[in-house]
């Protein structure tokens, strides 16, 4: 399986932020995986910061783990500075 990183920093922020979100909930990515219609392991290497993910992934993703999309952009994506 291939374990590269994505070398995107945004993305990685991303990904950080929401594997946080998922160990506080405790949730499994068996669980992640079907509240976001994601494959089992294309959720993992989203997490892992292996895959980069568009806005509806993002979107996917927040709305499984019970994160206010705006918000959690807001907090987590650098805006180009």
């Amino acid at each position: 399986m291939d374990t590269e990183k994505t070398g995107d920093p945004d993305n990685a922020v991303l990904a950080a932020a929401l594997a946080a979100q998922k160990e506080d909930l405790g949730m499994s990515f068996e669980t992640l995986a079907e509240r976001t219609g994601l494959g089992l392991r294309t959720v993992k290497r989203y997490i892992h910061d292996e895959r980069v993910m568009n806005i509806a992934t993002v979107r996917k993703m927040t709305a499984a783990l019970e994160l206010p999309f705006g918000k959690f952009m807001r907090d987590h994506v650098t805006g180009g500075e």
